[in-house]
Protein backbone atom coordinates (compact mmCIF):
# COMPACT_ATOMS: atom_id res chain seq x y z
CA UNK A 1 0.00 0.00 0.00
CA UNK A 2 1.07 3.57 -0.62
CA UNK A 3 1.43 5.82 2.18
CA UNK A 4 3.95 8.60 1.54
CA UNK A 5 2.25 11.98 1.90
CA UNK A 6 3.06 13.93 -1.29
CA UNK A 7 4.09 17.44 -1.21
CA UNK A 8 1.59 18.30 -2.50
CA UNK A 9 -0.31 17.53 0.68
CA UNK A 10 2.12 19.29 2.58
CA UNK A 11 2.16 22.73 0.63
CA UNK A 12 -0.62 24.29 1.56
CA UNK A 13 0.18 27.06 0.24
CA UNK A 14 -2.83 29.91 0.98
CA UNK A 15 -2.32 31.45 -2.33
CA UNK A 16 -5.51 32.25 -5.10
CA UNK A 17 -2.67 32.33 -7.86
CA UNK A 18 -1.43 29.16 -6.90
CA UNK A 19 -4.96 27.36 -7.40
CA UNK A 20 -6.18 26.27 -10.80
CA UNK A 21 -10.13 26.25 -10.18
CA UNK A 22 -12.96 26.45 -12.80
CA UNK A 23 -12.74 30.42 -12.58
CA UNK A 24 -11.57 30.33 -16.18
CA UNK A 25 -13.75 27.75 -17.56
CA UNK A 26 -16.81 27.75 -15.38
CA UNK A 27 -19.14 30.66 -13.69
CA UNK A 28 -21.30 30.12 -11.23
CA UNK A 29 -24.60 31.75 -11.54
CA UNK A 30 -26.45 31.53 -9.01
CA UNK A 31 -28.64 28.16 -7.59
CA UNK A 32 -31.22 25.05 -9.48
CA UNK A 33 -33.65 24.01 -7.03
CA UNK A 34 -34.14 20.42 -7.37
CA UNK A 35 -36.94 17.80 -5.55
CA UNK A 36 -35.51 14.80 -4.12
CA UNK A 37 -38.38 12.49 -4.24
CA UNK A 38 -38.13 10.48 -0.79
CA UNK A 39 -40.82 8.37 -1.32
CA UNK A 40 -38.56 5.41 -2.60
CA UNK A 41 -39.03 1.87 -1.86
CA UNK A 42 -36.84 2.52 1.54
CA UNK A 43 -39.81 1.92 4.11
CA UNK A 44 -38.06 4.69 7.19
CA UNK A 45 -37.49 7.22 4.92
CA UNK A 46 -39.92 10.16 4.97
CA UNK A 47 -42.44 10.41 2.96
CA UNK A 48 -41.83 14.35 1.89
CA UNK A 49 -40.14 15.11 -0.50
CA UNK A 50 -37.44 17.22 -0.25
CA UNK A 51 -35.66 20.67 -1.96
CA UNK A 52 -32.00 20.90 -2.01
CA UNK A 53 -29.77 23.53 -4.23
CA UNK A 54 -27.64 22.60 -6.96
CA UNK A 55 -24.86 25.20 -8.52
CA UNK A 56 -25.99 26.82 -11.23
CA UNK A 57 -23.13 27.19 -13.79
CA UNK A 58 -21.88 28.78 -16.92
CA UNK A 59 -19.73 26.81 -18.89
CA UNK A 60 -17.16 28.90 -21.50
CA UNK A 61 -17.07 27.92 -25.49
CA UNK A 62 -13.44 26.45 -24.57
CA UNK A 63 -15.21 24.21 -22.06
CA UNK A 64 -17.49 22.82 -24.14
CA UNK A 65 -15.27 22.32 -27.04
CA UNK A 66 -13.14 20.42 -24.50
CA UNK A 67 -15.97 18.52 -22.90
CA UNK A 68 -17.34 17.71 -26.25
CA UNK A 69 -14.19 16.18 -27.88
CA UNK A 70 -13.49 14.24 -23.94
CA UNK A 71 -16.99 12.94 -24.46
CA UNK A 72 -16.31 11.79 -27.72
CA UNK A 73 -13.32 10.02 -26.45
CA UNK A 74 -14.83 8.70 -23.47
CA UNK A 75 -17.49 7.14 -25.60
CA UNK A 76 -14.49 5.16 -27.68
CA UNK A 77 -13.17 4.20 -24.43
CA UNK A 78 -9.70 5.80 -25.80
CA UNK A 79 -6.88 7.91 -24.26
CA UNK A 80 -7.62 8.89 -20.86
CA UNK A 81 -10.93 7.39 -20.63
CA UNK A 82 -9.70 3.75 -20.92
CA UNK A 83 -11.83 1.36 -19.10
CA UNK A 84 -8.61 0.08 -17.39
CA UNK A 85 -7.42 2.64 -15.52
CA UNK A 86 -4.26 3.52 -15.07
CA UNK A 87 -1.45 5.49 -13.10
CA UNK A 88 1.40 8.11 -14.49
CA UNK A 89 3.67 7.89 -11.76
CA UNK A 90 3.74 3.62 -11.93
CA UNK A 91 2.98 3.69 -7.88
CA UNK A 92 1.57 0.84 -6.53
CA UNK A 93 -1.89 1.88 -5.08
CA UNK A 94 -4.04 -0.39 -2.97
CA UNK A 95 -7.10 -2.17 -4.74
CA UNK A 96 -9.57 -0.65 -2.30
CA UNK A 97 -8.86 2.21 0.60
CA UNK A 98 -12.45 3.27 2.84
CA UNK A 99 -10.96 6.14 4.98
CA UNK A 100 -15.05 6.64 6.39
CA UNK A 101 -15.81 10.02 8.20
CA UNK A 102 -14.19 8.99 11.55
CA UNK A 103 -17.68 9.41 13.51
CA UNK A 104 -18.95 12.73 11.47
CA UNK A 105 -22.46 12.00 10.79
CA UNK A 106 -24.24 12.78 7.20
CA UNK A 107 -24.81 16.60 7.18
CA UNK A 108 -27.72 17.80 5.49
CA UNK A 109 -27.17 21.32 3.67
CA UNK A 110 -31.05 21.47 3.15
CA UNK A 111 -32.62 23.92 0.85
CA UNK A 112 -29.54 26.22 0.31
CA UNK A 113 -26.49 26.26 -2.33
CA UNK A 114 -24.10 25.34 0.21
CA UNK A 115 -22.51 22.22 -0.77
CA UNK A 116 -19.03 23.80 -0.52
CA UNK A 117 -19.12 24.91 3.15
CA UNK A 118 -21.03 21.70 3.98
CA UNK A 119 -18.05 19.31 2.13
CA UNK A 120 -15.12 21.08 3.24
CA UNK A 121 -16.35 21.64 6.88
CA UNK A 122 -17.08 17.62 6.97
CA UNK A 123 -14.13 16.85 5.44
CA UNK A 124 -12.19 18.66 7.89
CA UNK A 125 -14.88 17.35 10.77
CA UNK A 126 -12.80 14.03 9.77
CA UNK A 127 -9.51 15.30 10.51
CA UNK A 128 -9.81 17.08 13.77
CA UNK A 129 -12.15 13.99 15.05
CA UNK A 130 -14.20 15.95 17.01
CA UNK A 131 -17.76 14.68 15.40
CA UNK A 132 -19.63 17.24 14.21
CA UNK A 133 -18.19 20.32 15.49
CA UNK A 134 -17.49 23.28 12.92
CA UNK A 135 -20.12 25.82 12.51
CA UNK A 136 -21.38 25.77 8.20
CA UNK A 137 -24.14 28.56 10.02
CA UNK A 138 -21.63 31.18 11.82
CA UNK A 139 -19.07 30.07 8.34
CA UNK A 140 -21.90 31.08 5.81
CA UNK A 141 -23.11 34.10 7.85
CA UNK A 142 -19.17 35.63 7.91
CA UNK A 143 -19.70 34.97 3.83
CA UNK A 144 -23.03 37.17 3.82
CA UNK A 145 -21.45 39.75 5.68
CA UNK A 146 -18.00 39.84 3.12
CA UNK A 147 -20.67 39.65 0.22
CA UNK A 148 -22.80 42.21 1.81
CA UNK A 149 -20.53 44.74 1.48
CA UNK A 150 -18.51 43.69 -1.50
CA UNK A 151 -15.78 42.18 0.00
CA UNK A 152 -16.89 38.82 -2.19
CA UNK A 153 -18.27 38.86 -5.59
CA UNK A 154 -21.13 35.72 -4.10
CA UNK A 155 -22.36 34.54 -0.84
CA UNK A 156 -21.25 30.97 -0.19
CA UNK A 157 -25.06 30.63 0.53
CA UNK A 158 -25.40 30.52 -3.05
CA UNK A 159 -22.50 28.27 -4.32
CA UNK A 160 -19.05 29.09 -3.96
CA UNK A 161 -15.22 27.24 -5.10
CA UNK A 162 -13.42 25.88 -2.56
CA UNK A 163 -10.73 28.56 -2.37
CA UNK A 164 -13.34 31.24 -1.37
CA UNK A 165 -14.07 29.14 1.69
CA UNK A 166 -10.86 28.39 2.42
CA UNK A 167 -9.03 31.81 1.89
CA UNK A 168 -11.78 32.83 4.28
CA UNK A 169 -11.24 30.57 6.44
CA UNK A 170 -7.11 31.17 6.82
CA UNK A 171 -8.08 34.28 7.32
CA UNK A 172 -10.51 34.74 10.08
CA UNK A 173 -10.60 31.22 10.98
CA UNK A 174 -13.50 28.65 12.07
CA UNK A 175 -16.09 28.60 14.32
CA UNK A 176 -17.16 25.81 16.46
CA UNK A 177 -21.11 24.27 17.23
CA UNK A 178 -20.70 25.28 20.63
CA UNK A 179 -20.20 28.98 20.23
CA UNK A 180 -22.59 28.83 18.04
CA UNK A 181 -25.19 27.26 19.97
CA UNK A 182 -24.81 29.46 22.78
CA UNK A 183 -23.57 32.61 21.03
CA UNK A 184 -25.65 32.98 17.64
CA UNK A 185 -24.41 34.15 14.34
CA UNK A 186 -26.69 36.70 12.71
CA UNK A 187 -29.34 36.17 14.99
CA UNK A 188 -29.50 32.12 14.05
CA UNK A 189 -28.50 29.75 16.53
CA UNK A 190 -29.39 26.38 14.31
CA UNK A 191 -29.05 25.97 10.66
CA UNK A 192 -32.07 26.97 9.03
CA UNK A 193 -32.29 23.49 7.26
CA UNK A 194 -36.08 24.19 6.11
CA UNK A 195 -36.26 27.48 5.57
CA UNK A 196 -34.77 31.08 4.54
CA UNK A 197 -31.99 33.17 5.99
CA UNK A 198 -31.65 37.09 5.93
CA UNK A 199 -28.72 38.34 8.18
CA UNK A 200 -25.31 38.17 9.09
CA UNK A 201 -22.48 38.35 11.67
CA UNK A 202 -19.69 41.06 12.01
CA UNK A 203 -16.18 40.06 11.59
CA UNK A 204 -15.09 41.75 14.75
CA UNK A 205 -17.37 39.19 16.79
CA UNK A 206 -16.77 35.91 14.64
CA UNK A 207 -13.08 36.57 14.73
CA UNK A 208 -13.66 36.62 18.76
CA UNK A 209 -15.14 33.72 19.13
CA UNK A 210 -13.32 31.61 16.03
CA UNK A 211 -9.83 29.19 16.28
CA UNK A 212 -7.24 28.63 13.60
CA UNK A 213 -7.09 25.85 11.15
CA UNK A 214 -5.09 26.00 8.69
CA UNK A 215 -1.50 25.84 9.49
CA UNK A 216 -2.92 25.00 12.41
CA UNK A 217 -4.07 21.57 12.75
CA UNK A 218 -4.52 20.84 8.80
CA UNK A 219 -3.16 21.69 5.84
CA UNK A 220 -4.65 21.59 2.36
CA UNK A 221 -3.62 21.67 -1.42
CA UNK A 222 -4.97 21.87 -4.94
CA UNK A 223 -4.83 17.54 -6.53
CA UNK A 224 -6.42 19.00 -9.66
CA UNK A 225 -3.97 18.79 -12.83
CA UNK A 226 -5.58 20.90 -15.41
CA UNK A 227 -6.57 18.96 -18.91
CA UNK A 228 -5.05 15.98 -17.33
CA UNK A 229 -7.81 13.57 -15.37
CA UNK A 230 -5.43 10.78 -14.92
CA UNK A 231 -3.09 12.37 -13.21
CA UNK A 232 -5.48 14.14 -11.20
CA UNK A 233 -7.37 10.50 -10.17
CA UNK A 234 -3.61 9.35 -9.17
CA UNK A 235 -3.66 12.47 -7.03
CA UNK A 236 -6.79 11.22 -5.29
CA UNK A 237 -5.75 7.78 -4.85
CA UNK A 238 -2.53 8.91 -3.33
CA UNK A 239 -4.49 10.88 -0.69
CA UNK A 240 -6.51 8.51 0.07
CA UNK A 241 -3.77 6.03 0.56
CA UNK A 242 -2.34 9.05 2.75
CA UNK A 243 -5.45 8.57 4.87
CA UNK A 244 -6.55 12.16 3.60
CA UNK A 245 -10.08 12.84 2.47
CA UNK A 246 -10.82 14.83 -1.13
CA UNK A 247 -13.56 17.58 -1.44
CA UNK A 248 -14.80 18.10 -5.19
CA UNK A 249 -16.85 19.68 -7.24
CA UNK A 250 -18.47 18.16 -9.80
CA UNK A 251 -20.97 18.94 -13.08
CA UNK A 252 -24.00 16.76 -13.24
CA UNK A 253 -25.29 17.21 -16.96
CA UNK A 254 -29.21 14.77 -16.33
CA UNK A 255 -30.43 16.03 -13.10
CA UNK A 256 -33.52 14.57 -14.56
CA UNK A 257 -32.38 11.64 -14.44
CA UNK A 258 -32.24 8.76 -11.43
CA UNK A 259 -31.55 11.06 -8.18
CA UNK A 260 -29.75 13.92 -9.43
CA UNK A 261 -28.27 12.34 -12.49
CA UNK A 262 -27.05 9.27 -10.37
CA UNK A 263 -28.72 6.29 -12.53
CA UNK A 264 -26.28 3.56 -10.86
CA UNK A 265 -26.64 1.33 -8.12
CA UNK A 266 -24.18 -0.56 -6.29
CA UNK A 267 -24.94 -0.62 -2.87
CA UNK A 268 -28.94 0.08 -2.88
CA UNK A 269 -31.64 -1.82 -3.61
CA UNK A 270 -34.42 0.92 -2.94
CA UNK A 271 -33.19 3.96 -4.46
CA UNK A 272 -29.93 5.03 -7.28
CA UNK A 273 -26.81 5.59 -5.73
CA UNK A 274 -23.85 5.60 -8.75
CA UNK A 275 -23.09 8.66 -10.67
CA UNK A 276 -22.17 6.67 -13.82
CA UNK A 277 -20.96 7.67 -17.68
CA UNK A 278 -23.87 6.39 -19.45
CA UNK A 279 -24.55 7.53 -23.57
CA UNK A 280 -27.23 9.93 -21.62
CA UNK A 281 -24.66 11.77 -19.47
CA UNK A 282 -22.54 11.56 -22.48
CA UNK A 283 -24.51 13.55 -24.62
CA UNK A 284 -25.21 15.93 -22.20
CA UNK A 285 -21.82 16.97 -21.09
CA UNK A 286 -21.16 19.83 -22.80
CA UNK A 287 -24.66 21.48 -21.79
CA UNK A 288 -23.77 21.10 -18.01
CA UNK A 289 -25.55 23.85 -16.23
CA UNK A 290 -25.55 22.21 -12.50
CA UNK A 291 -22.60 21.56 -10.39
CA UNK A 292 -22.30 20.01 -6.24
CA UNK A 293 -19.54 19.30 -4.27
CA UNK A 294 -18.99 15.82 -2.66
CA UNK A 295 -16.17 14.57 -0.03
CA UNK A 296 -14.32 11.60 -1.57
CA UNK A 297 -13.41 9.03 1.75
CA UNK A 298 -12.27 6.09 -0.84
CA UNK A 299 -12.18 3.84 -3.70
CA UNK A 300 -12.72 0.56 -5.28
CA UNK A 301 -10.94 -0.82 -8.31
CA UNK A 302 -12.91 -3.61 -8.30
CA UNK A 303 -16.36 -2.15 -6.86
CA UNK A 304 -19.30 -2.55 -9.83
CA UNK A 305 -22.45 -0.56 -10.41
CA UNK A 306 -25.24 -1.21 -13.02
CA UNK A 307 -26.94 1.52 -14.65
CA UNK A 308 -30.29 2.07 -15.77
CA UNK A 309 -29.80 0.03 -18.61
CA UNK A 310 -28.24 -3.37 -17.18
CA UNK A 311 -24.60 -1.91 -18.51
CA UNK A 312 -22.36 -2.89 -15.44
CA UNK A 313 -19.48 -0.12 -14.48
CA UNK A 314 -16.36 -1.30 -12.73
CA UNK A 315 -13.97 1.00 -10.47
CA UNK A 316 -15.93 3.57 -8.72
CA UNK A 317 -15.05 6.51 -5.68
CA UNK A 318 -16.71 6.07 -2.63
CA UNK A 319 -18.53 9.63 -1.69
CA UNK A 320 -20.24 11.26 1.78
CA UNK A 321 -22.96 13.64 0.39
CA UNK A 322 -24.92 16.67 2.64
CA UNK A 323 -28.39 15.68 1.19
CA UNK A 324 -29.22 13.83 4.65
CA UNK A 325 -28.99 10.24 5.22
CA UNK A 326 -32.30 9.65 3.73
CA UNK A 327 -30.65 9.31 0.25
CA UNK A 328 -28.40 7.20 -1.39
CA UNK A 329 -26.80 4.66 0.41
CA UNK A 330 -27.75 6.27 3.37
CA UNK A 331 -26.12 9.65 2.47
CA UNK A 332 -23.35 8.02 0.70
CA UNK A 333 -23.02 7.78 -3.03
CA UNK A 334 -20.55 6.70 -5.91
CA UNK A 335 -18.81 7.52 -8.33
CA UNK A 336 -17.56 5.62 -11.51
CA UNK A 337 -13.70 6.67 -12.60
CA UNK A 338 -14.78 7.89 -15.91
CA UNK A 339 -17.59 10.11 -14.56
CA UNK A 340 -15.20 11.53 -12.52
CA UNK A 341 -12.33 12.31 -15.20
CA UNK A 342 -14.49 13.82 -17.57
CA UNK A 343 -16.61 15.95 -15.44
CA UNK A 344 -15.39 17.00 -12.05
CA UNK A 345 -14.20 20.30 -11.37
CA UNK A 346 -11.85 21.91 -8.25
CA UNK A 347 -10.40 18.82 -6.90
CA UNK A 348 -8.88 19.84 -2.96
CA UNK A 349 -6.82 17.59 -0.82
CA UNK A 350 -7.72 18.22 3.19
CA UNK A 351 -4.62 16.84 5.39
CA UNK A 352 -3.79 16.39 8.65
CA UNK A 353 -0.35 18.52 10.27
Amino acid sequence: MYTKLTALLKIGVLSVIAIYSAYADVKIVGTTPYTLNQKSKNPLAPTADKVIQLMKVELSDEKKAALLQQAKDASKHINQFSLNTFNVNNTVFADKIELGMNKVPVLDQGQHGTCVTFALTGAMDAVLGKGDYLSQLCNLQLSAYLYYFGYTDHSAWEGSWAIDVINQMAQYGVMNKDNQHKEGCGGYYHYPTNSSHSSYIVPEKFSRLSEPVFGNSMNWSDINVKDNAVQTLDNVKTALNSGNRVIFGVLLPRIDLGVVGAVGKHNTWFSPDTWLLTDDILKAAPKAVDGHELIITGYDDNAVASDNKGVKHKGLLILRNSWGKWTGDWGDFYMSYDYFKLLALDVTGIASR
